[in-house]
C-alpha cells in the first residue's frame, strides 16, 4: 500500500489530535510546576478545567481548524475560526454548568465578565485557549522544520523578536529583544519561554514575542558560528532534556495527576511525572496518515455504582491507608463506566485526603 503523503496542514493539525485529554482541577502554575513537560507536550487541558467533553470539544474543533477539514455534504470548512470557536464552546460550557463561582454564594456568577482570564465563560478565556493551542502547533512545526539539516546549515541562528505589541511586556523579554542565538543554545530558549519550557512558540501567554531565522552569513559575522561550523538537532538536545528533568512533588498533587494522567504516566524515582516509555516517542514522529477525530462519548445506561459500591468493588471501602496505584484504581474505573460527574478528585478531597495525610506525617 503506498504511503500517504500529508500536506503540512495535516501534519501540524494530527500530532495536535494526538494529545490525550487530560480533565483536571489544577491551576496552571501547579500544571507548569508538577509536571514534565514532556507530559504536557502530549496532553490537551486547561487550567481548572476538569470537564473532558468541553476539552475534548475544544481539541477536535482546534483540529478541524489546523487540517482545514472539510463538510462532506456542502463542502465548507467544518471550523471557521476564532470566533466561532467562542460562540460554540461558550454554549457548550453554559449547558456544562461551568463558571466563574461566587465565593458567597456558591453559585455560577452572573454577568459574565468577557475580560476575567478565570472564567471559562468569558471572551478572553476562550479565545486564549484557541490562541494558544493554534499558535502552539504551528510554532512547533516551524521549530521542527528548522531542525532539516539543510535549514539548519543555511540558518543556523535565529532573532527573538516582538510580533505585536502587549501591554505589559515580560522583564525577560523585554531585556531580548532582537537578540540573536543560535537554534541549538537551548539554555538561552527555555528561559525565553518560562510558561510552557519549550524551546519554540508561543513564548507565553500572551507574550506577544516570535522568531525569525539568521542567515549563516549574519550568524559568523556575529561571532555566534565559525566558518564551516555544523549546527546540532536540536530536537535531539531537547529530548535529553527532557528525560533529564527532575522536580519534586507534593503527595496531593501527585494523587490528583497520577489518577487525571492514569497509564500514561509514570513516576519517577526522583519524585516526578513522566510519559510512560511508550508515550515518549523520539523526535515526535508523525504517523503516515491521520486518524479521524475520537467521537465524543455518550452516556451509558447501565446503573452506576454508589462512591461506596464502586470502593467495595475495587476492595477499597475499608483499607486504611490508599496509595497512589489505589487512586489510580478508582480513576481507570470511573472512566470504564463513564462516571464523569464523579470526578476523580472528589474523592482524593472527601475520601482520600486523611489517608494521604497519615501516609505524609
Amino acid at each position: 500500500m503506498p504511503k500517504v503523503e500529508l500536506t503540512p496542514e495535516e501534519k501540524i493539525a494530527q500530532r495536535h489530535a494526538e494529545r490525550d485529554v487530560v480533565p483536571s482541577l489544577l491551576a496552571s502554575r501547579e500544571w507548569r510546576d508538577k509536571v514534565s513537560p514532556a507530559l504536557r507536550l502530549r496532553s490537551f487541558f486547561s487550567a481548572r478545567v476538569h470537564s473532558a467533553k468541553v476539552l475534548q470539544s475544544a481539541r477536535d474543533y482546534v483540529t478541524d481548524y489546523l487540517s482545514q477539514a472539510r463538510e462532506p455534504k456542502h463542502g465548507g470548512l467544518k471550523a471557521q475560526g476564532r470566533t466561532e470557536f467562542v460562540a460554540q464552546m461558550r454554549q457548550l460550557v453554559a449547558s456544562e454548568g461551568l463558571g466563574r463561582l461566587d465565593p458567597k454564594t456558591g453559585r455560577i456568577n452572573e454577568p459574565i465578565d468577557n475580560t476575567d482570564l478565570q472564567d471559562l465563560r468569558s471572551i478572553a478565556r476562550l479565545e486564549l485557549i484557541f490562541d494558544t493551542a493554534t499558535e502552539s502547533a504551528n510554532e512547533f512545526a516551524y521549530w521542527q522544520s528548522g531542525n532539516d539539516s539543510d535549514v539548519l546549515d543555511a540558518f543556523p541562528a535565529q532573532r527573538f523578536i516582538r510580533v505585536r505589541p502587549v501591554k505589559v511586556p515580560r522583564p525577560y523579554h523585554a531585556a531580548n529583544e532582537n537578540a540573536v542565538r543560535r537554534k541549538d543554545d537551548l539554555a538561552f530558549w527555555l528561559d525565553m519561554n518560562r510558561d510552557f519550557e519549550v524551546p519554540w512558540g508561543p513564548w507565553g501567554y500572551n507574550s506577544g514575542m516570535g522568531v525569525e531565522d539568521v542567515s549563516r552569513a549574519e550568524a559568523e559575522e556575529l561571532g555566534l558560528i565559525q566558518p564551516g561550523e555544523t549546527v546540532r538537532p536540536p530536537d535531539a538536545l531537547f529530548n535529553k532534556e527532557l528525560a533529564a528533568s527532575t522536580r519534586s512533588l507534593d503527595a496531593d498533587i501527585l494523587a490528583m495527576l497520577k489518577v487525571d494522567l492514569g497509564s500514561r504516566a509514570v513516576l519517577g524515582a526522583d519524585g516526578y511525572l513522566r510519559p510512560q516509555p511508550e508515550f515518549l516517542q523520539k523526535d515526535l514522529p508523525l504517523p503516515a496518515a491521520p486518524s479521524p477525530p475520537l467521537p465524543l462519548e455518550e452516556p451509558k445506561t447501565t446503573v452506576k455504582p454508589t462512591p461506596q459500591e464502586l470502593l467495595q468493588e475495587l476492595g477499597l471501602l475499608d483499607k486504611v491507608d490508599w496509595t497512589v496505584e489505589d487512586l489510580q484504581k478508582i480513576g481507570d474505573r470511573l472512566r470504564e463506566i463513564n462516571r464523569h460527574d464523579l470526578r476523580a478528585e472528589d474523592y482524593i478531597k472527601h475520601l482520600a485526603k486523611p489517608h494521604f495525610q497519615e501516609m505524609s506525617s
